[in-house]
């Protein structure tokens, strides 16, 4: 009898390996990037970075942990998809006289050796790759090591625990349908499982204009986060957010709920009763099938922009590294007060050529308040008396030719991106300099900074006029504990390692703030380098698992249309009796997959998209770039899923007639 069972085990592999090939893969990519993450973390030749204490094993354990939760969800909607695929297939076994019992012996054995297959495929080709993942994941942080990667033990072992946990609960899952369901219902469970909709009433139509309303509304209030008259204290501010979050997650389930439904009846009402082939094949099965739908597109929605937007976010933030870093420390390296003086003989004496920026300091309260474009919420509202660092023209121009100021001017410099949105000044007008009780003009910003952003907070710094700065000068009510910044820009950058040997020797680039608190200077290059290391592991860890949420969300989508084509195959062999062709069957179901797959990829675009234009400002670079990177590689992939979705119902189509 165990013969017998092995032999019908491998039958329905064998003819079910269409509907299971994907499946199969996914897992395989899953337990292989699984067993990865794992190896890498384990490796102290790659997760221990050059110049950050950051530790990139600890993000390494944090994605595998949540690469299980993507692959734990995906496990139970595949299986439960293919439970009630398979149903009328278990009703024919209890008809002929095989118990349950034996059924769920037959599934242990069928799903045993499909996941036996693909951990053990996975598990070496994560083996294989796990080195080149390793050197990969170096390029991204820019730092250059020899990677030995050994076979992992224990990463196997946690490997093989996780995934006999996964196995467990989804036998579980698959054990619990068949003791619900009775034999009858075997029959008829895929039938039960779509919920079809006949009429379409006036109160089901209002409600999907209202899910349109709400992902309306969640759009408007994100670009008004910051906006007096919608955000005016703190709390407002997380309502505000907690609002666009609620409205626009609920709007997208309302939308496929009844809004699609609403929308397409809508369409088929202004024919008047001509109906075409789209109508027959595309609309009405998505109007039906939309009860049952609604969730599973709606939450492929949400997450499919919110893996776009993290990972579009990580991109940015990579992206920057070169602009903060310009924002930590402007020059190549930098010194306070008297430091300078043995630097510069020492690297006279190592012939080292250097370009040298020496800025005298003070610090001087100002009333911004009458420069600001705009009003500045509660929110984001301090004293009107700010202090910034001042410094003279005449030191300015040695980093900044252009500056030319009269007695009762000034320019702002370190104005970034995320200063302009916090502190929206505007030239060519004035503020008051509050020791002197004195207006001036502001009549240039400049992104470019002069001192590191560790001296001022990242507030920027005032350039006055050399008059203008002694006058401020004699009324110093504040004493800074920084008196002289001196930057050094090197005239060879190759001598930039020798340099900063000499930097370290001479000073330890340690330094008093005015605040009291002691803190280090690090190097341009050291700061960019630290800035890519912590980024890099970031957006690497980010792009694998946003490529895992997408096999396994396209993997869904794929199993869910292959279940639909197959039950349409009847109505598609009606079609094709009465005359019409497989070219006008295919029209309407490209329309159908369009939907499909494209609706939920396009609403999760514009929920990204909105979603970055409130968060992009904190990184001080542009968002386009990353943005479109990050869909075009969406788009590609998702059409490579309605390409086999297609494949798929084109061999349904022709096996018709």
């Amino acid at each position: 009898m165990a013969m017998k069972l092995s032999t019908l085990v491998f039958r329905t592999m064998w003819k079910n390996s269409r509907l299971y090939g994907l499946y199969f893969i996914a897992l395989i990519f899953s337990s292989g990037l699984y067993f990865s993450f794992l190896t890498l973390a384990a490796n102290p030749s790659v997760v221990e970075m050059n110049t950050t204490s950051v530790k990139a094993g600890a993000a390494f354990k944090a994605g595998s942990v949540i690469l299980v939760v993507i692959v734990f969800f995906f496990v139970l909607y595949a299986n439960q998809l293919f439970m009630k695929r398979r149903s009328k297939e278990f009703g024919l076994y209890q008809l002929i006289g095989l118990p349950k019992s034996r059924i769920a012996r037959m599934l242990l054995l069928e799903n045993s050796i499909m996941w036996l297959a693909a951990i053990a495929v996975g598990v070496g080709l994560g083996a294989i790759f796990s080195r080149f993942f390793a050197l990969l994941f170096l390029k991204v942080v820019d730092v250059e090591r020899v990677v030995i990667i050994d076979f992992s033990v224990s990463a196997l072992l946690q490997t093989l625990f996780v995934f006999v946990i996964l196995f467990m609960i989804m036998y579980l899952q698959s054990l619990v349908h068949m003791s619900r369901t009775k034999l009858i219902d075997l029959f008829h469970v895929s039938a039960k499982a779509e919920q079809r909709v006949k009429r379409f009433s006036w109160g089901s139509m209002v409600i999907g204009f209202m899910g349109i309303g709400l992902i309306a509304l969640g759009y408007y209030l994100s670009t008004q986060l910051f906006n007096e008259d919608i955000v005016k204290t703190a709390t407002g501010l997380y309502t505000a957010m907690l609002t666009i979050l609620a409205s626009t997650i609920i709007g997208t389930y309302l939308f496929f709920r009844f809004s699609v439904a609403a929308l397409l009846n809508i369409q088929r009402k202004a024919r008047q009763g001509h109906v075409k082939i789209v109508d027959i094949v595309a609309i009405s099965p998505i109007m039906h099938r939309m009860k049952t739908n609604a969730l599973s597109l709606a939450l492929i929605t949400t997450l499919t922009a919110l893996a776009i937007g993290v990972l579009t976010l990580s991109y940015i933030s990579y992206s920057s590294a070169e602009v903060r870093s310009k924002e930590s420390m402007p020059f190549d390296m930098g010194v306070v007060n008297k430091q300078h003086t043995a630097l510069d003989k020492a690297f006279d004496e190592a012939g080292i050529g250097y370009k040298k920026y020496q800025f005298d300091l003070i610090r001087a309260d100002v009333n911004l308040t009458d420069a600001l474009g705009r009003q500045l919420p509660e929110v984001l509202q301090e004293n009107p008396d700010t202090s910034l660092y001042v410094l003279k023209e005449g030191q300015v121009k040695k980093a900044a030719p252009d500056v030319t100021l009269a007695e009762d001017e000034t320019a702002i410099f370190g104005y970034s991106t995320i200063t302009e949105f916090m502190l929206p000044l505007e030239e060519q007008k004035t503020f008051e300099l509050s020791a002197l009780k004195q207006k001036v003009k502001l009549v240039s910003l400049h992104d470019q900074s002069l001192l590191p952003s560790l001296f001022s907070y990242g507030m920027p710094v005032m350039v006055t006029s050399d008059s203008l700065y002694h006058e401020l000068k004699k009324h110093q009510q504040e004493k800074t504990s920084i008196t002289v910044f001196t930057g050094y820009n090197l005239v060879d950058k190759k001598q930039l390692a020798q340099a900063q040997k000499i930097y370290y020797e001479v000073t330890d680039g340690q330094f008093k703030r005015d605040d009291g608190f002691d803190m280090t200077l690090s190097t341009q290059d050291e700061e960019y380098r630290a800035l890519l290391e912590m980024m890099g592991i970031i957006i690497f860890v980010a792009a694998f698992l946003g490529l895992a949420f997408l096999l396994t969300t396209g993997s869904i989508l794929y199993f869910k249309q292959m279940s639909e084509a197959e039950d349409e195959a009847p109505q598609f062999a009606m079609l094709r009796k009465i005359g019409f062709t497989e070219q006008e069957l295919m029209r309407g179901v490209r329309y159908k997959q369009l939907f499909n797959f494209g609706f939920p990829l396009l609403i999760g675009i514009c929920h990204s998209f909105f979603a970055i234009k409130a968060g992009w400002i904190l990184f001080g670079v542009g968002y386009e770039k990353p943005f479109m990177t990050v869909l075009a590689i969406y788009i590609v992939l998702y059409l490579l899923f309605a390409f086999l979705t297609m494949r798929y119902y084109r061999s349904i189509v022709a096996k018709s007639l």
